[in-house]
């Protein structure tokens, strides 16, 4: 954010002399005609308190007038009614909302005396049109929507973007239209006249609809006049950026982050068509045909940004897309941040920051330390890597501590994969609490385990650059050991509880059964870099996959409940064939997403016995 520079200094001042002069001009416009207020803020009298005898009149006479305000009628309105703030260290934008080019210009913004600058306008009617170039904008003290005869549409640009208020700021929507009669007449109210009253009227989100809880949470006052809706804003939230985004979001909306790309990969397709399902249900969703893999950046961000655990980061008001697990999903989630909607969170509290000066790359990912999330999720980055060390040869690789694990970086699995890479040892940074970095680098993810599905073909070469420099470190040949394994699994999530019948039926088909787990790293490499069949109960012992180097096909087994697709991901990127076997768990989900049926315990179906042991036959 800006600093409390003479230009900031000089903006509030103008806001402040603004709105002075704007109150003091008041009381001569209402003897001129303009309309009283009726006040129902949480604090006093709710809209059942206000007889019909005193609204019915002031809002038939509002409707008339309202069409003919200018700007500066509107903000002694709401000066009136509800403080507006200064705007502190921030822009203070005044975002002016007009239905058309002619009404904005009937508003005579230009001419309420606002510092220059500080107006910004929107012209639309429908609210998807304007909800993105509102979201971009710096933090906002006031918007105006004067499209009183769009309610309906006032309604839900409200819905989609209060939240991109600074707290203390104020969103005001100007009421109208054929609807807007008084209740003693039977006319019905505005939607969100109605949602300003219910406001009012409680203090308890639980006695609004549920559409509106997180709103009424976030909001510190409302109050309904005879031509104003009126919602101050007393939480703060960050929004959420897309990875698409980056770029054009963040250059307006964080303008003390400057954000450029350093590196490319084009979009990818891969085909999943010979993958095979077997057995009686599936749930969850499943890779498509085809998965396509968006084009992929290497961005550098120049400002503080602030990293508090796993992949968390951000900037003033702003989440960076590169805090999510799976940045397409329709709500993009990270540990550290309490989701408000689809496009903002709130942000839990955490430890002050250490300060780490310098220029470091982005390795966070979700559970630090677990093996799984390590193969999938931040494998997926280091083909970032090459590119920001080429932008900045001073450029060291960020890796962090798990808070709840007694493990120290001598334990962790990155301290052997990154140098296989070729990641020198010396650039190579832990952090074990939040921190902040001068200059932080991030990549689009090379993998996507949830819908949209993708995986990168790109990631084939970073898997085999690991396998290689594994190996030689090791002086271990790939290609000596069993062509087909299973790979068993013993306790831990998702036990199957006949897994001795399943063994049996793998060695008796010829597969050597393993636990990779307690293997050294190099042997676990080499196993499955010799491998050209590999099956397994689904899970993290299958991630080795990324280190095979002759694969033909892939064979899991699994309970239905399970949704992770990490195993067909796998093999699509290595061109192979996968067939899953799925049999009943033993927690079910019930209507919805349960994490107890996702890692249920199961039992193989042995009615599948015979259509296994017939795949095997043929692999």
């Amino acid at each position: 954010m800006a600093g409390d520079d003479a230009s900031s200094l000089g903006k509030r001042r103008g806001w402040a002399q603004s709105f002075t002069g704007l109150a003091a001009a008041a009381a001569d416009s209402y003897a001129g005609g303009m309309t009283p207020p009726v006040h129902t803020g949480r604090t006093g009298a709710s809209a059942a308190q206000v007889s019909a005898e005193a609204v019915g009149p002031h809002r038939v006479g509002a409707m008339q007038a309202r069409q003919h305000r200018t700007l500066a009628e509107l903000l002694i309105l709401v000066q009136r009614e509800i403080e507006v703030p200064e705007p502190r260290a921030t822009s203070g934008l005044v975002v002016v909302i007009a239905a058309t080019e002619q009404r904005l210009a009937a508003l005579d913004w230009a001419a309420a005396g606002l510092p220059e600058g500080s107006v910004h306008t929107l012209v639309g009617r429908r609210a998807d049109d304007l909800t993105s170039p509102l979201l971009g904008l710096p933090p906002i003290s006031v918007v105006i929507d004067t499209r009183a005869a769009l309610a309906p549409q006032q309604a839900r640009l409200f819905e989609a973007a209060f939240f991109a208020l600074e707290p203390d700021a104020v969103w005001v929507a100007v009421q109208g239209g054929a609807s807007a009669g008084p209740a003693s007449s039977g006319g019905k109210l505005p939607q969100l006249a109605r949602l300003a009253e219910s406001f009012s009227a409680s203090s308890r989100p639980k006695d609004v609809k549920p559409r509106w809880r997180t709103h009424h949470r976030s909001c510190e006052e409302a109050v309904l006049t005879g031509e104003l809706a009126l919602f101050r804003k007393g939480r703060s939230h960050l929004l959420k950026v897309r990875d698409a985004e980056a770029l054009t979001v963040l250059a307006e909306r964080e303008p003390g982050l400057v954000v450029s790309v350093v590196g490319q990969r084009p979009a990818c397709t891969l085909t999943t068509h010979d993958h095979q399902q077997h057995g009686a249900r599936v749930d969850g969703d499943q890779l498509p045909a085809v998965l396509e893999s968006p084009p992929l950046e290497v961005r550098r961000y120049d400002g503080t940004i602030t990293l508090p655990l796993n992949s968390l980061a951000y900037h003033g008001h702003t989440l960076l897309p590169d805090s999510f697990r799976w940045h397409l999903a329709d709500v993009p989630t990270a540990w550290g941040i309490s989701d408000t909607g689809t496009r903002f969170a709130r942000l839990k509290p955490h430890d002050q920051p250490t300060h780490l000066p310098g220029s470091y790359f982005h390795f966070g990912y979700n559970n630090s330390g677990h093996f799984g999330h390590l193969m999938t999720e931040a494998l997926a980055k280091l083909w970032g890597w090459d590119a920001a060390k080429a932008d900045d040869p001073d450029l060291k690789i960020l890796c962090r501590l798990h808070p709840d694990r007694a493990q120290g970086p001598d334990k962790r699995l990155e301290s052997r994969l990154l140098p296989a890479y070729g990641i020198s040892p010396d650039d190579i940074a832990w952090a074990d609490g939040p921190v902040t970095v001068d200059r932080l680098y991030a990549c689009t993810p090379m993998w996507h385990n949830t819908t949209p599905f993708y995986a990168h073909d790109a990631l084939r070469a970073d898997w085999a650059r690991l396998r290689e420099g594994l190996l030689r470190r090791q002086h271990t040949a790939a290609g000596q050991g069993p062509e087909r394994i299973f790979v068993s699994r013993r306790g831990g999530n998702r036990t199957c509880r006949n897994v001795e019948q399943v063994d049996a039926l793998f060695e008796a088909a010829g597969y050597t059964v393993v636990f990779p787990g307690p293997l050294p790293l190099e042997e676990q490499v080499a196993l499955f870099a010799g491998a050209r069949v590999v099956a397994g109960f689904g899970g993290a012992g299958m991630f080795n996959l990324a280190y095979a180097e002759r694969l033909e096909s892939v064979v899991v087994l699994n309970q239905w409940a399970y949704e992770a697709r990490n195993e067909q991901l796998f093999a699509a990127v290595h061109g192979a064939p996968c067939h899953t076997f799925w049999s009943p768990p033993d927690v079910d989900h019930d209507g919805g997403r349960s994490y107890q049926a996702h890692q249920s315990s199961w039992e193989f179906d042995l009615g599948l016995t015979e259509e296994l042991r017939s795949l095997l036959a043929t692999l």
